[in-house]
This record gives structure tokens, sequence and C-alpha cells, in this order.
């Protein structure tokens, strides 16, 4: 489980372990976890109590990447459960010295998901939000994909 999240020919695919005595018709497969880049966190958010405030608005706080101690990135690494019925987030404000500032999250290995409202299980095309007037550059979460691996 710790190396997903994981996909089906583009589609996200849910998996969850096993307890035990639990039936398998009784079974709810309603979260999955990500490895989530946040891009241009300022030097002195770049520590696990900021990153798990921000997980949690998310949904759950998972893990933090210490492979990067300084902060030379561009972003910080963390890893979130949430619930893939909902949007996914493509960033939040983070107040520093008084003032908000827009903090992106790239999201690795996200599978096919709907560029206008977030949401897994569905393209733009079939989106209840779509409207062949709008360019494809306007849609709202085309830059929170990093590429498949």
């Amino acid at each position: 489980m710790e190396q997903g999240p994981w996909s089906l020919d583009g589609k996200l695919l849910l998996l969850k372990e096993i307890i035990v005595g639990e039936q398998p018709a009784e079974t709810v497969f309603d979260r999955v976890q990500f490895w989530i880049k946040a891009n241009q966190l300022p030097m002195d958010k770049r520590r696990k109590s900021m990153v798990m405030a921000m997980a949690n608005k998310m949904g759950s706080f998972v893990d933090f990447d210490t492979s990067d101690p300084f902060g030379y990135k561009k972003y910080t690494r963390f890893r979130v459960e949430i619930d893939p019925s909902k949007p996914i987030l493509r960033g939040m404000k983070v107040l520093v010295a008084n003032v908000h500032k827009w903090v992106e999250f790239r999201y690795e290995k996200l599978p096919d998901l709907c560029y206008l409202c977030g949401r897994f299980g569905h393209c733009a095309k079939e989106c209840g939000l779509y409207d062949e007037k709008v360019p494809e550059s306007a849609y709202p979460y085309g830059s929170c994909c990093e590429p498949r691996q």
C-alpha cells in the first residue's frame, strides 16, 4: 500500500488492507494516499508541524519527507490520505509575515482526473462543468499533475 496510489489504465484503483473479521461486502474503499510536493513553501514554514497542519486540512497527515533537512529544494514533500470522492486541493494560502502566500500542491502518481472539477472518475468532457467554449489551458486543475511513473 505504501507504494501507491495505484492506477489501472489511468484510473484510480482503491486498495485497502484487510482487517481481521471484516466481511468483504462491508469493506469501504474511501481513502487514498498521495505524496504531495508543496511548491514554494517559505523556508521558515518547512517544518513537520506546518506540513501536518496543511495535510490535516486536506485529509489526514501520513508522513513527512526528511530527505532535504535544510530545505534546499523548491518544494517540501509530505504524504496525505484523502477522500477520493472529493475534489483535490490545488494548494492553499499560508500566512507569512502577515501576508497570505499561495503554496501550490503537486501530486505524485496522480491518476486521471477531471481538470475542471478536480475529481476522479470522469474526464473534462464528461463533467457537468464542461463548456466547449472554454479552452483546456483555462482548466483549473491541469497544473496539479506530476507525470505518472
